[in-house]
């Protein structure tokens, strides 16, 4: 029983494993173009190939508020082409989802996505110069009316080399004489790298300047401490006057004899008074 229970758990755990590396996403890159609805200003971004002229378009537009106008065309490849061989480069050759619209204002006409890739080997491509191009098939896009490319192109460069350019832009066919010839509208085009392809690296902000230290302020001097006035010595309580002592005794001994005198001579007075009175009343009395 307990070796069933461990094969379960075994299993168990492999099956976790196998799950956790089927479900890898494999993610594709996104637009690699810049601009690629044409609302941020061409001039910037796209180029007309040969002597095209382009210009933005708000009339015409299959998305956003504008699209690419592309006109002065004197061969099939006067397009709008954009260089994209940084991104490639970091992304790599293989497998590249390609897309656009166009719209022809004169007659249908047939169109292609081209994409040419030029590395530093003058033996490898189609001619020798290092160059080699990638399209997708022709599709005929009608007067009028807003028609799909698409395709996938699989990029491929000679080994050992280094990419000198990589241009993504379009191709009519030649054979349909003025047709090929005639100014049209693109929008809303897009190439992305397919598979699990690396995450482009952000780039690290710029370091925001440092304020100037302040500075600091100057220290105030230290006021020097004032010399501790020294207590001045108590004045020793001056010793009571004899003279006062004597003169404030004599003063109340003079009161004191006063009041003596005094009573003693109301109650001298009384007594005499009264043996006056006693002597009055034992005398016989005249007849």
């Amino acid at each position: 029983m307990k070796k069933l229970f461990k094969l379960f758990v075994t299993l168990t755990l492999v099956t976790v494993v196998l799950a956790g590396l089927m479900t890898v996403v494999h993610a594709d890159s996104a637009n690699i173009l810049l601009d690629p609805g044409f609302e941020e200003g061409i001039e910037e971004n796209w180029v007309g190939y040969s002597g095209a002229v382009l210009s933005e378009n708000t009339d015409e537009k299959h998305s956003g508020d504008a699209s690419v106008f592309c006109e002065e065309r004197s061969s099939k490849n006067d397009v709008p082409k954009q260089n994209v061989e940084e991104l490639v480069g970091f992304y790599g050759m293989g497998d590249y989802q390609v897309s656009a619209w166009v719209m022809l204002p004169e007659s249908d006409a047939s169109v292609q996505i081209a994409m040419m890739v030029q590395c530093d080997n003058d033996e490898w491509g189609a001619i020798p110069d290092g160059r080699k191009w990638f399209t997708t098939e022709y599709v005929v896009a009608k007067k009028g009316v807003w028609t799909k490319l698409e395709g996938t192109l699989t990029l491929e460069s000679a080994p050992d080399s280094e990419l000198i350019q990589v241009e993504f832009y379009f191709n009519f066919k030649e054979d349909e004489g003025d047709a090929a010839l005639q100014a049209y509208y693109t929008d809303d085009v897009s190439l992305i790298k397919l598979g699990n392809v690396p995450a482009l690296p952000t780039a690290s902000p710029e370091p925001t300047a440092s304020p100037a230290p302040t500075a600091s302020p100057v220290p105030t001097a230290t006021l020097k401490p004032t010399a501790t006035v020294a207590p001045t010595a108590t004045v020793a309580a001056t010793a009571t006057s004899t003279t006062d002592v004597e003169d404030g005794g004599s003063t109340l001994w003079i009161w004191i004899v006063a009041a003596v005198i005094i009573i003693g001579g109301g109650v001298g007075g009384y007594f005499m008074a009264t043996k006056g009175k006693s002597k009055d009343d034992g005398a016989p009395k005249a007849e």
